[in-house]
């Protein structure tokens, strides 16, 4: 007869219970929570400079037209664009629209880093084809964020998580946003 083996406990818990698998759940839901917190937080801080960047440098020629204009310009866009591009989330592959949404605000932030740069490059002299790429890029990124914005809520947390698992980490997506949005 052979010798009886010797249980260890600590795999038998975890292959019971799925304590690894929950371990695995909490950290991918904190990597989902995190990369959406620096998400917001390089996205509004794009928003802020952008404006201070197109005023130039103080003094008597500084003028409030390029960041008004970059308002307007993404206003429009927004109110004019957002409900086709919505309507074209709803209907296609949620990962597809996300990916596509996510490209989109990359392109629109490098048309504007291109214009900002181009802009403070030239210094005094007005350059309406940098402005214009500033424009472009801010109506692009607008546009595309109302896709991406409830992404990790809507479509990626509940791909990932189910059950109370699914309500930890949307919580934490909402209440991470909210504070980074508010402060």
């Amino acid at each position: 007869m052979a010798p009886p083996q010797k249980t260890d406990y600590n795999t038998v818990a975890i292959e019971e219970t799925g304590q690894e698998e929950a371990a695995s759940y909490t950290n991918e839901g904190r990597w989902l929570v995190c990369s959406e917190v620096i998400t917001v937080v390089a996205a509004r801080a794009w928003e802020f400079s952008v404006p201070l960047a197109l005023l130039g440098p103080p003094g008597p020629h500084a003028s409030l037209r390029a960041p008004a204009a970059l308002a307007l310009a993404t206003t429009l866009a927004t109110a004019t664009l957002a409900p086709r591009t919505g309507a074209w989330a709803d209907r296609s592959d949620r990962r597809r629209a996300s990916r596509v949404a996510r490209l989109a605000q990359i392109l629109g932030t490098a048309l504007g880093v291109l214009g900002v740069a181009s802009l403070v490059y030239d210094g005094s002299r007005q350059n309406y084809a940098a402005l214009s790429l500033v424009l472009l890029g801010g109506a692009v990124e607008s546009v595309a964020a109302v896709v991406s914005k409830n992404a990790p809520k809507k479509d990626w947390a509940p791909a990932l998580f189910d059950g109370l698992r699914l309500s930890v980490v949307v919580k934490g997506l909402s209440g991470g946003i909210a504070s980074t949005a508010r402060g």
